[in-house]
């Protein structure tokens, strides 16, 4: 069997502009919604939003890597899953969502009457997204990735138009917004929902087929849980130790790194892991370390000098994106594009289990690393204020990337890029010197934030020219 020569440069192009652009519109939420809803209703909208996404992964999260690894494989047999699928999705989402609708009329009555009026809208939230996600993957998996970025840039700006106008005209209430996810989730997943039925259209429900997806697919539920632990506990733990304040201020500075880095190294990977998978399944050793290490390459040229930039325009940023209300998070700004950073690697570390369909040791790597964050967050909180919160996500998240990284490779033995590695190493030193000495020129302003993105990009951009970085980007493997 062969495989088509790939270029991930060019895939990764397409699916940046997916991601840049629902970036750049999440960059333009945070002017937006912070000085609409306030410090205080931007903490109470981060915690719903949380509720949204532990409910998602719980419903339907969990199956987005399914699809990729069952519909997205080589060979007829492939297509046999789509419908399966789709029915497997619609389920559990029914099931769902009349559990999470009980428990939350049950919570708003008894323990938290606040959050009442919020339950219709987050329900509503809860089910376009549920299901945008896992249908939107289907334009991953057939390698169709101009479709995907069609989906992701559709779905960011309308939902971004329609918040701002219910905010403004109706009511500056975060309930707008959930309003907002429904009515556009809900139209634009449409698209994608065609395109699975027409490829499910000749298949037949499968109950071995259901059980096979959920064997592969179930064991990243707790995985996900995990990663949402990383994402939105330490806004729930802020709360209860610093209260609602606090949770809008941190939440203001982790949505600038993960709209800025999170895109970044997202962008990189939707490109590697479906093909990744066919090659794998194309019985190609050689080839798959190869494509692997490409990706890590890749990814250490992009994000590295992401990471250290915010150590220089971090807090000018956040105070030109929110205001002075929310300055109490500048200082963790490193702190929080260090974790997305390690995310991401994290995200490599892994590929070797999901290729060898080893879930369960995954699951328990990324439990044992959330186990750490929930227990390390509120004694950091207590000792640290709003730093502790990123400080105990460092910790964690490096304690997965070392599991990872050293049972990964007893499945897969690749090898890290470690003089590629000390060439960005070099590069990102000389840009942080000009950067650093840029402060003494420059006036805490816009303009002082783009010259000195400016200079880091310039800088870094010669270096990498000498050091031929852009032939390992465009390299077919």
């Amino acid at each position: 069997m062969t495989v088509t020569k790939l270029n991930l440069g060019s895939s990764s192009a397409i699916y940046f502009v997916a991601r840049l652009v629902p970036a750049l519109l999440g960059f333009l939420t945070i002017p937006v919604f912070t000085r609409l809803l306030g410090v205080h209703g931007y903490g109470t909208f981060s915690l719903l939003m949380g509720a949204v996404s532990l409910f998602t992964v719980f419903s339907t999260g969990w199956l987005e890597s399914t699809l990729i690894r069952y519909v997205g494989g080589n060979g007829s047999e492939s297509q046999g899953y789509a419908k399966n699928y789709l029915v497997l999705l619609f389920t559990i989402l029914v099931i769902l969502v009349s559990i999470i609708a009980l428990g939350a009329i049950y919570y708003s009555q008894t323990v938290n009457q606040e959050f009442q009026p919020f339950i219709l809208p987050v329900i509503l939230a809860f089910i376009a997204m549920a299901l945008f996600r896992p249908l939107v993957n289907i334009y991953r998996t057939i390698e169709l990735p101009q479709l995907y970025a069609g989906g992701m840039i559709s779905f960011s700006t309308l939902r971004f138009i329609l918040a701002t106008i219910l905010l403004l005209s109706v009511s500056p209430n975060p309930a707008m917004i959930f309003y907002a996810y429904f009515i556009v989730g809900i139209i634009v997943t449409l698209f994608p929902l065609t395109k699975m039925l027409r490829l499910a259209k000749a298949a037949q429900v499968s109950f071995d087929k259901m059980k096979q997806m959920i064997s592969y697919g179930l064991p990243y539920l707790p995985m996900m849980v995990s990663v949402w632990v990383f994402s939105m506990y330490n806004r729930f733990a802020l709360e209860q130790v610093m209260g609602r304040e606090a949770v809008g201020s941190y939440s203001a500075a982790f949505n600038i790194t993960d709209q800025s880095i999170g895109f970044l190294y997202a962008a990189i990977m939707m490109a590697v892991f479906p093909r990744l998978v066919k090659i794998y399944d194309s019985g190609d050793v050689t080839a798959t370390k190869q494509y692997l290490q490409h990706g890590i390459s890749l990814y250490a040229i992009v994000i590295v000098p992401a990471i250290v930039g915010y150590a220089f325009v971090g807090k000018d940023l956040l105070l030109l994106l929110a205001s002075e209300e929310y300055s109490a998070a500048g200082m963790i700004l490193p702190y929080l594009a260090i974790n997305t950073g390690i995310i991401g690697i994290n995200q490599y570390f892994s590929k070797p289990f999901e290729l060898k369909k080893n879930t369960m040791s995954l699951m328990l790597i990324f439990v044992a690393g959330a186990g750490l964050n929930i227990i390390l967050v509120v004694p950091l909180i207590k000792l640290y204020g709003i730093l502790g919160a990123a400080l105990s996500s460092t910790a964690a998240l490096s304690f997965i990337g070392l599991l990872l990284f050293f049972y990964g490779r007893r499945m897969i033995k690749y090898e890290l890029p470690l003089a590629l590695v000390l060439k960005v190493i070099m590069s990102v030193l000389f840009m942080g010197l000009l950067l650093w000495l840029s402060k003494f020129i420059m006036l805490e302003s816009a303009w002082g934030i783009v010259f000195k993105l400016a200079i880091g990009l310039l800088s870094y951009g010669i270096i990498s020219y000498k050091f031929s970085f852009h032939r390992i980007v465009f390299k077919d493997v």
